[in-house]
């Protein structure tokens, strides 16, 4: 029997938003439910599941209490009766992901591993993303040379970093890299680093100009849209936005640069791999509302 274990952390951060009452004994003694929260928190695990028994019988339409109950019952090891509050938890739908996972770990460890990979296949759809719990948890042990559970392991990771595995978010990574970056005519005109951040769902931009100039870029994909965002700052205080995508091999962005003193200037961006390795990055902008278009910069990146 585990004292502060796995469950119990995913049950406190999945909790942490709930407020609780801090009580003198006497007034514990007259409200139940603050008496029941106080037996858990002490992981009293006899006391608390005797409080929430009686309180899920009084109230059966709480899912709280039949999961809190089935925590208590899991740490006494009692996991049949574990498993029945929490198909009542997961029957309320209360905190699929957890519940569910949570009664493939009673499963588990009852020797059930139909069910339990078919409870962890449910969390995984409503979410859970936690690799390494699953890769440790002991009540999981009797899983883990199940073929079917790699796969399992794999979709939480995904699940942890959807990004990373969506091909549409992996569009740009063509530009990630530390770069120096010159003029067509060969003159270096700065340095330029690409980083993917927040688990490949963002490309940072590091500009630093030759002449002192510096500047960022946020770049994401945007689901909602179906295109890619650039929002860019810069150290003369103008910044520029624009919507593009990926397109014949190139990635294409329409936008506007607002100058400081908030006049706007439409531009226009091409991002091209070429077949040396490096990235042309090249630059429009339009005085006459798109009428006719004047290179604004050409640069040739080349990796450092």
């Amino acid at each position: 029997m585990k004292t502060m274990n796995l469950r119990m952390l995913l049950t406190m951060l999945l909790f942490l938003g709930v407020v609780f009452v801090v009580a003198r004994p006497a007034q514990a003694q007259e409200d139940p439910a603050a008496q029941a929260n106080a037996s858990f928190q002490a992981q009293q695990w006899a006391e608390a599941e005797a409080a929430y028994a009686a309180l899920a019988a009084g109230a059966p339409e709480n899912g709280l209490y039949w999961y809190r109950l089935g925590m208590a019952r899991h740490n006494l090891e009692q996991f049949k009766a574990a498993v029945d509050a929490w198909e009542r938890a997961a029957a309320l739908g209360f905190a699929p992901v957890f519940t569910q996972y949570n009664l493939a770990s009673a499963t588990a460890r009852m020797g059930e591993s139909d069910a339990a990979i078919s409870w962890l296949e449910k969390s995984l759809v409503a979410g859970f993303n936690q690799v390494q719990t699953l890769e440790t948890d002991a009540d999981l042990a009797s899983l883990r040379n199940d073929p079917r559970f790699k796969d399992l392991v794999t979709q939480a990771d995904r699940n942890a970093r959807p990004c990373h595995f969506d091909e549409r978010y992996r569009q740009f990574d063509f530009w990630v890299g530390s770069w120096d970056v010159f003029n067509p005519q060969g003159t270096q005109v700065g340095t330029n680093t690409i980083e993917s951040i927040l688990l490949s769902c963002v490309l940072q931009e590091n500009w630093n100009g030759t002449g002192g100039a510096g500047g960022k870029s946020f770049n994401y994909f945007d689901p909602s849209e179906g295109k890619w965002k650039q929002i860019w700052v810069d150290a003369s205080g103008g910044h520029m936005n624009f919507t593009g995508e990926f397109r014949d091999g190139a990635m294409r962005f329409e936008g506007a640069n607002v100058n400081p003193d908030g006049t706007t200037t439409r531009m226009r961006m091409t991002f091209t791999p070429l077949e040396d390795g490096r990235v042309r990055q090249f630059f429009e902008q339009s005085t006459d509302d798109g009428a006719t278009w004047a290179t604004w910069f050409d640069g040739y990146y080349r990796e450092q």
